[in-house]
């Protein structure tokens, strides 16, 4: 378990069994070639409601979640991890981009809890899947 935001807890596992089909975010930080499988397989297990992907991988694409959920983005570290040695989180800069302001607000507010130095980094190249009205 892992303390969240707002004092939620977050539940860390390396088991597609043990995701949460009513969780609010997905976190995705996993092998860049897993990624686009993994997505799909919590996207199929996921009820109604309208969770947040977000990955954490800074060489894949957001667009790597559309079609798969309608709120997405992407949050990473500027910094390669060792399991050998342990990273003081709040000095390394974690970059962010979004599928639309709404949701770049949220992956800020959960980047400036873990590092003192958020940066945006969104082009909004893709488009949420949002109806058109």
């Amino acid at each position: 378990k892992i303390s969240g935001i707002s004092g939620n807890e977050c539940l860390a596992t390396n088991c597609l069994s043990d995701i949460h089909p009513d969780a609010d975010a997905y976190i995705f930080s996993i092998k860049d070639d897993a990624l686009k499988d993994t997505a799909v397989s919590i996207g199929n297990i996921m009820d109604s409601r309208n969770p947040l992907f977000i990955h954490t991988a800074g060489s894949v694409p957001m667009d790597i979640f559309q079609g798969i959920a309608k709120r997405y983005g992407v949050l990473y570290p500027m910094q390669t991890f060792s399991k050998a040695r342990q990273v003081d989180f709040s000095s390394i800069p974690c970059f962010i981009e979004a599928c639309d302001n709404a949701t770049l607000d949220i992956i800020n507010d959960l980047a400036s809890s873990i590092s003192l130095r958020s940066e945006r980094s969104f082009s909004l190249t893709s488009a949420c899947e949002v109806p058109i009205i």
